[in-house]
């Protein structure tokens, strides 16, 4: 009886320091560069790896600068608070966020690829679903406080598209401070607490 080979693999476990260096890489160059100017040889570069490692990973530029931003807000808001006071979860996810825009370099991404948006279809169609995945905390937030009687009843989502409406005008339209007191104030606003 003739002896099997063992199977291979799919090869070599992809490296989890690899992967976050193309993602911070990404989000350097987009900051540096622009959405338009930033290509996958120059995120390459910035991170010492080969563009076969990132299309290994990513089928194209929206999807890898879509992975980077993700990584981004999920490390500033890996999950829900809960504190005890759904107000207060609430705005410090909200403040998590607009923390994110102006202390790190993620916030002139997001200035790089809103002008990308209009006619990059890809990447709005996968900006669009990041946003969604986003908000779902807060929406989780806002429910139970809502269920804890903590918030009075109000269309979540409504409440959602004001609280980062506003933080967004802002931060890529006024260019005024997105300060945790403003972040505060809008929060209450929203929820009819003022």
């Amino acid at each position: 009886m003739k002896e099997r080979k063992p199977s291979r693999g799919q090869g070599r476990p992809r490296d989890p320091e690899t992967d976050r260096a193309i993602l911070a890489a990404t989000i350097d160059e987009l900051a540096a560069s622009g959405y338009e100017s930033a290509s996958l040889e120059s995120i390459a570069r910035r991170c010492g790896a080969s563009r076969a490692t990132i299309y290994r990973r990513y089928a194209g530029k929206p999807e890898l600068v879509v992975a980077a931003v993700e990584a981004a807000f999920q490390k500033a808001n890996p999950v829900v608070p809960d504190t005890g006071d759904a107000v207060t979860d609430v705005t410090t996810l909200a403040w998590n966020t607009a923390r994110m825009l102006v202390e790190t370099p993620v916030g002139a991404v997001f200035r790089a690829i809103v002008p990308a948006l209009a006619t990059d279809t890809a990447l709005a169609e996968l900006s669009a679903r990041l946003e969604r995945n986003r908000r779902r905390l807060m929406l989780e937030a806002i429910e139970h406080g809502i269920e804890s009687g903590n918030i009075p009843p109000c269309d979540a989502n409504l409440v959602i598209d004001q609280v980062l409406g506003a933080i967004y005008l802002r931060f890529l339209l006024l260019g005024k401070p997105l300060t945790r007191g403003y972040v505060r104030c809008v929060v209450r606003g929203a929820l009819g607490l003022s």
